[in-house]
């Protein structure tokens, strides 16, 4: 069967609580609004508190509840993946953002037969992740809670979360720096003096010298 529009989801999820209801239509309230940190950042922690609500288990750790939701048949073994398992489910992407140096993590994404790097220091790199997970996380949390409340409600996920993917790398500054047009005897002045969690910083801040050089040249 189709999915459930994001709206639709919203809709019934408010019935099981007005107050996340409300909280999962925050989230496309700021993506409209470009504010993507915000909606990406309130979207995981509402997915969190709803599978917690299941048991009325807020005290467990996110792998432990989600663990719980595949045993008691609440989930698939492609769905527990999706939130907990895998390389790059909602847990691990959440855990990046509460405990990682966001200056050095991009979304890798292949375009015109190119790599191309989407910083989550970027409001439009959220952006690009809320867009990728949101539909499918919001069906998968009506799933969740759906027999508590609805059932009518019948929905599968599996084709689509095979097919799901997306690719996160935690660059180095030396690299960031590459990718900026700094040549290599600037990064080596620099990359022996200043430890990586600061340089990256100082990459995130620094102006992108191939940007800057097509500029001179059109103005030359």
């Amino acid at each position: 069967m189709e999915l459930y529009d994001k709206r639709k989801v919203i809709d019934y999820i408010w019935q099981y609580s007005r107050f996340y209801g409300n909280k999962l239509g925050d989230c496309e309230y700021h993506y409209e609004k470009g504010e993507g940190y915000v909606a990406i950042i309130l979207l995981f922690e509402v997915a969190e508190n709803i599978c917690k609500s299941v048991f009325g288990d807020y005290n467990g750790n996110f792998n432990s509840i989600v663990s719980k939701l595949k045993d008691s048949g609440k989930i698939t073994a492609v769905e527990e993946g999706f939130l907990s398992t895998n390389e790059f489910s909602i847990r691990r992407i959440r855990n990046l953002f509460a405990h990682a140096n966001l200056a050095g993590i991009h979304i890798v994404q292949e375009e015109n037969g190119r790599e191309i790097y989407y910083p989550l220091t970027e409001e439009d790199s959220c952006l690009l992740l809320y867009e990728k997970v949101s539909h499918l996380l919001m069906n998968l949390l009506l799933k969740v809670i759906a027999e508590s409340f609805v059932s009518e409600i019948n929905i599968d996920l599996e084709d689509e979360l095979r097919e799901f993917e997306v690719r996160i790398e935690n660059l180095s500054a030396r690299k960031m720096l590459e990718m900026l047009g700094y040549p290599d005897d600037h990064i080596k002045s620099v990359e022996n003096t200043i430890d990586e969690e600061k340089l990256k910083r100082l990459a995130e801040n620094s102006s992108n010298v191939n940007v800057l050089m097509e500029i001179l040249k059109n103005l030359k």
